[in-house]
């Protein structure tokens, strides 16, 4: 019986063309969300390991409370900024009715400016009228 040879595969080339190329690709189980599989650049399959479930907790903590510490300034449209230690800013724009909040978490340490997470909240509340 003939011996099965298992053999990762991270180039495919096919009449002088390149078809399928892993060899510059940086995706590792690490930096790949938990379950999801992949291909790394040797053409092996990995299983991503990275579980942000308690950042993504954390982001939307902070988007529905606000931060726990930090500056807050209040402009006259009704916008309020915050900004904690971390160098995190919480921007919170309403409505000219009120009814709607947008916040939009950004941290300015990914890339110059990251937006990490974006919450826009309806209120459906009406009040009396006489």
């Amino acid at each position: 019986m003939p011996e099965t040879v298992t053999k990762n595969i991270n180039k495919v080339i096919y009449n002088g063309e390149i078809l399928i190329d892993l060899t510059g690709d940086t995706v590792t189980a690490g930096s790949l969300k938990k379950g999801v599989t992949a291909h790394d650049k040797t053409g092996e399959i990995i299983t991503g390991t990275l579980d942000q479930s308690e950042e993504i907790d954390g982001i939307d903590l902070v988007l529905t409370y606000g931060f726990s510490e930090g500056t807050r300034t209040f402009a006259d449209d009704g916008t309020a900024v915050a900004r904690d230690s971390a160098g995190r800013t919480l921007t919170r724009t309403f409505s000219e009715d009120g009814k709607t909040c947008t916040s939009v978490l950004t941290d300015k340490s990914f890339c110059g400016r990251a937006t990490l997470g974006t919450m826009t909240l309806l209120s459906s509340h009406r009040t009396a009228r006489p």
